[in-house]
């Protein structure tokens, strides 16, 4: 465990003593985590560097007091994005999902640019203040714009169409209120 996912563990289990960071939770701190160094990077203004998160974990060590108050409340302001973006779903139940076709699976597979059109996204995200689950959307949000329309990425007028919209779209889910993502619980968490 990194020594900023054990600090956002830390801050969890103030918040929440029943956190269980080494089990059942480890996937929700991990996507925090993931979420905060997407956060740091867009407040960096990054997109892709190599070692950024290891940076992060420096400037945490150098300037502990600083850095560990600025997480206690990005850590409280994730929370209340997490409870009004997640929904739980506890069993086997019908969860509506949009499908996406087998043509955008293709081109997502294909497309040489898709990381940094994903960072577009991410940061257009965190601009409208959805600071959980980033990627996760910012994935969902191209999928589904690739599978609407049939793009030619060598033209530069159909690229930038396909941006705009891209953008429009996560200003769009940026202003709806209720859950994004649902996870699927197993029955079994409970005994």
């Amino acid at each position: 465990m990194s020594v900023i996912e054990e600090m956002i563990s830390s801050k969890f289990q103030k918040i929440d003593p029943i956190t269980n960071s080494q089990d059942y939770d480890r996937k929700v701190i991990r996507l925090a985590c993931k979420d905060f160094v997407n956060c740091m990077k867009h407040e960096a203004k990054i997109s892709v560097e190599e070692g950024f998160e290891n940076k992060l974990e420096k400037i945490a060590l150098e300037q502990h007091l600083e850095f560990d108050s600025f997480l206690t409340v990005w850590v409280g302001m994730w929370i209340k994005k997490w409870k009004e973006r997640v929904k739980l779903v506890i069993g086997k139940k019908q969860i509506e999902t949009s499908k996406t076709s087998e043509k955008s699976n293709i081109i997502w597979k294909k497309n040489q640019f898709k990381e940094e059109i994903i960072d577009i996204i991410m940061c257009a995200l965190i601009n409208n203040g959805e600071i959980c689950g980033t990627e996760i959307i910012a994935q969902h949000i191209l999928k589904q714009e690739l599978s609407k329309n049939d793009i030619n990425f060598d033209d530069k007028k159909q690229t930038l169409t396909f941006l705009e919209n891209i953008l429009h779209s996560t200003r769009d889910i940026a202003k709806t209120s209720g859950p994004l993502m649902f996870v699927e619980i197993n029955k079994a968490y409970y005994k």
